[in-house]
């Protein structure tokens, strides 16, 4: 199924082959075969390079339900996934994926993360705002209850 979504042909993956990787990944030994050697960090790439929100969720579950090695290379894309966040205020599908991914990112990063940047201001833009949805607030509070 990797070798399938990595050399899909076309920028968005085929609908039946990314709910089969969504749903593979739930599962801690899939997530783990899925994520190992260069796997993962190549799947979190074609999910930039596309914003593909489903292959993204991919890399949620991978994240949720893979091995806690991996927090290393979710660590090195942290900026990456809150610059991307941030610019998708019209894809609110993306923004969930996304800060769900962040929700599993248990890292000592997050201190430079909010002092430094405006990542802050997202995150209680997302609160307060009558115009979030239910979803996305949601995954807000499960990241701030995580930082």
């Amino acid at each position: 199924v990797y070798q399938l979504v990595i050399h899909f042909p076309d920028s968005i993956i085929g609908k039946e082959l990314i709910a089969l990787a969504i749903n593979l990944t739930t599962n801690k030994t899939n997530a783990a075969l899925i994520s190992q050697d260069d796997q993962l960090e190549e799947l979190i790439n074609r999910a930039f390079k596309y914003n593909d929100v489903l292959l993204f969720r991919v890399t949620r579950n991978i994240a949720q339900f893979g091995p806690v090695t991996n927090i290393d290379i979710y660590e090195k894309y942290m900026d990456s996934l809150i610059e991307l966040i941030k610019q998708s205020c019209d894809n609110t599908d993306l923004q969930i994926e996304l800060i769900g991914t962040l929700v599993y990112i248990n890292s000592e990063k997050w201190d430079t993360v909010l002092t430094e940047g405006d990542f802050l201001d997202f995150i209680h833009s997302n609160l307060v705002s009558d115009y979030s949805e239910d979803d996305l607030v949601l995954e807000t509070v499960m990241l701030i209850a995580m930082i």
